[in-house]
């Protein structure tokens, strides 16, 4: 048949670029919607990660691997360094029983200044953040401490670490000889696991694993509270994100929540194999989270 195409043609061409172009114009709103820096990384092959973190002043990413028993001092626990592309730079940049380092069962793990301080076990853990050197331990076996789980800073010079096994938190002093104390120990803590600062409040948040509960703890007065009315199955790491909003992760229950003026509760993700310590990337705006028991990290994108 000869002859220009006819009206229905011409509508169906019509339709068919005004679809496209909507797609195109969905798509880029989507990608404006982002942070700018956002990226989406996602590694596996890890052992046991229970900690992921990043170092703001440099960008790189750092994960602690247990490699085995979380109680068990068999000197083979390590940690890895991913650089601030997302590459993993170092799988076992720091390694148990090599180089004159002890690390039996790492977990929590903060960065002050030059230094990176891991929880394991019973002790304290150093190490030059840049070289991986290991540094001066400090041990907390004078004070029964059994479970060294997570830590936080006040962002001065003080440490708070929590000990799951005797419902306590210690304190050390990063520039008075690196000597411990108890802040607090108590039943009613229930294991306490996360934890973070709120500087506002001057207050510890707290993650409890058995009782599910998000807890307060007033430095001034000792005192502890729930935050937050309900009650989670089993949780892990906590932390703040660019807006204040609390991030908290459930062990048990595979979730990761984000808590908007400590009662409003999203659900950020679910139906994940045993999220732990899950902390928060100011720089790229995004949640970092290690599987305990799935070996793999990756991170959420937060707007």
């Amino acid at each position: 048949m000869s002859g220009k195409p006819g009206f229905p043609f011409k509508l169906a061409t019509y339709k068919a670029v005004s679809l496209k172009l909507l797609l195109i114009t969905c798509a880029l709103i989507f990608c404006m919607s982002l942070p700018s820096s956002a990226f989406r990384l996602r590694i596996d092959g890890f052992s046991t990660p229970e900690s992921f973190i990043i170092d703001p002043s440099t960008g790189m990413y750092y994960v602690s691997n247990i490699a085995g028993s979380p109680a068990k001092k068999d000197n083979n626990g390590f940690i890895s360094r991913i650089d601030s592309s997302g590459n993993l730079a170092d799988r076992h940049f720091i390694q148990g029983g090599e180089n004159g380092v002890t690390l039996h069962a790492p977990k929590g793990l903060l960065i002050i200044r030059n230094e990176l301080y891991v929880t394991d076990i019973d002790t304290l853990r150093r190490f030059d953040k840049t070289t991986g050197k290991p540094l001066r331990s400090v041990g907390l076996n004078l004070l029964g401490a059994q479970f060294r789980n997570d830590l936080t800073t006040d962002l001065g010079d003080n440490i708070y670490i929590s000990d799951s096994s005797r419902n306590a938190i210690y304190k050390i002093n990063t520039k008075e000889s690196l000597m411990p104390s108890l802040v607090i120990k108590d039943p009613a803590l229930g294991t306490p696991n996360g934890l973070v600062y709120d500087a506002r409040h001057k207050r510890l948040v707290v993650a409890c694993g058995e009782s599910g509960k998000i807890l307060a703890v007033d430095l001034r007065n000792k005192n502890f509270y729930p935050l937050i009315s309900k009650k989670f199955k089993e949780l892990d790491g906590i932390d703040f994100d660019h807006k204040g909003n609390l991030l908290v992760a459930d062990h048990k229950a595979g979730t990761v929540y984000r808590v908007r003026g400590y009662s409003k509760i999203k659900v950020l993700r679910e139906n994940m194999i045993t999220p732990a310590n899950t902390s928060f990337d100011p720089r790229n705006k995004q949640v970092l989270i290690p599987t305990l028991k799935g070996n793999i990290i990756f991170t959420l994108p937060l707007n």
